[in-house]
C-alpha cells in the first residue's frame, strides 16, 4: 500500500465540501468524509486501477457523492492528492492548482 500525501487545497476541498453537506443535513458531512477516507485507501491500494485524466494525473469518481479525487503517484512510492472536486466543477479547475505543486 503506497503512502498518501493530501495537498492543503485538497484538504480545503474536504473541509469545505463537509461543512456544505452538514448545514444541508446534520452529519451528512461526516458521512463524506468517511467516503473520501475509504477512497484514499483504495487509491493507496491500486492508485493505477483509476483513469487517467491527463498523464500523469489521475482521478476517482467517488461512490454515492459526484465528486472526483484527482491524484498522482509520486517517485517515492506515494500517492499524492490534488483537489477533491465536484465533477460539476469547470474541467480544468483542479489544473490550476499543478501551479502550485
Amino acid at each position: 500500500m503506497r503512502r498518501v500525501t493530501v495537498d492543503p487545497a485538497a484538504l480545503d476541498d474536504i473541509v469545505a465540501t463537509s461543512r456544505f453537506y452538514n448545514r444541508a443535513k446534520p452529519g451528512l458531512g461526516k458521512v463524506f468524509r468517511e467516503f473520501v477516507k475509504s477512497a484514499f485507501k483504495k487509491i493507496a491500494k491500486q492508485p493505477e486501477l483509476y483513469v487517467f485524466i491527463t498523464k500523469p494525473y489521475r482521478g476517482h469518481y467517488m461512490d454515492k457523492f459526484p465528486f472526483t479525487i484527482y491524484y498522482r503517484e509520486t517517485v517515492e512510492e506515494s500517492v499524492h492528492i490534488i483537489a477533491v472536486l465536484h465533477q460539476h466543477s469547470h474541467p480544468d479547475h483542479w489544473k490550476q492548482r499543478l501551479k502550485n505543486l
